[in-house]
């Protein structure tokens, strides 16, 4: 466990840099677990905690907010499993970011993408002996616009770059995302559809799930990008602790979609 004490009274949040990250993620690549982590990672700030993480994070990034106040601080918790062998390394960058700073985050922003394009993807993707995607996450991935540019345009980052749930052999959008048992795993996006271009009437969606990356229902193949100009950008992450019920051996590697902002005048 490590504490880190804030520097100054003016510091309102922390940013993580994963520079080296290799602990014990779930057990399979198959998702008959769930995803559930057999090492974790959790860092507790003033509020909320984030959610668990392990297996192979290495250029990731995430960040907590901190209260005001000299004496808050937050936690950085590593809990390993007993039975593993596995070397575990890390190195954690940890920078405190000043309340009025303009690299600082919404509140609420586990991670956060400044640039015109970049890359999201979920924890333990890098994991390629192992990679599945972790259990039981909830959490925003933030874009911030930049002036000028009106939408963001996501692409798969490969064939894996969307299969974060098995259940149904084709796309499924919106209130589809649910089953008996409740909410399965999907990506939230506010305001997405098939192109950057729109006209009146165009349908817009709020999440996605399934086994295909499309803005269409029902469709049984990737579509090559979907398109967001619904500010502000963020890439929502959810997954539930349950194991897929139809395809639970198929590999559910998880999320990784290549961004980039687009200019208004191409809108």
């Amino acid at each position: 466990t490590y504490t880190v004490q804030k520097c100054s009274a003016d510091v309102c949040a922390l940013r993580l840099d994963f520079e080296t990250f290799f602990i014990e993620g779930p057990s399979a690549t198959t998702e008959t677990t769930g995803g559930v982590c057999t090492d974790s990672f959790i860092v507790t700030g003033s509020f909320d905690a984030t959610p668990v993480i392990c297996g192979q994070n290495a250029d990731d990034h995430i960040y907590v907010d901190i209260a005001s106040g000299t004496t808050a601080t937050a936690t950085l918790a590593f809990t390993f499993a007993t039975t593993s062998s596995t070397a575990r390394t890390w190195e954690v960058k940890v920078t405190q970011i000043p309340c009025d700073s303009a690299v600082r985050p919404p509140s609420g922003c586990l991670q956060y993408h400044t640039t015109l394009t970049g890359r999201v993807r979920t924890f333990n993707y890098g994991n390629t002996a192992t990679q599945q995607h972790l259990a039981s996450q909830n959490y925003p991935v933030c874009i911030r616009q930049a002036k000028g540019y009106c939408c963001v345009e996501y692409t798969k980052c490969d064939t894996n770059g969307f299969s974060l749930n098995n259940n149904v052999a084709m796309a499924k959008l919106d209130n589809a995302c649910t089953s008996a048992t409740g909410t399965i795993d999907y990506v939230g996006i506010d305001g997405f559809s098939s192109a950057c271009t729109r006209s009146p009437g165009t349908p817009l969606h709020s999440k996605i799930c399934g086994q295909y990356f499309n803005a269409q229902e029902d469709a049984a193949l990737d579509q090559l990008s979907i398109c967001d100009c619904t500010a502000p950008f963020a890439v929502q992450i959810y997954t539930d602790a349950t194991a897929d019920t139809i395809s639970a051996t198929a590999a559910n590697a998880g999320v990784c979609l290549e961004y980039i902002q687009i200019p208004c005048a191409n809108v």
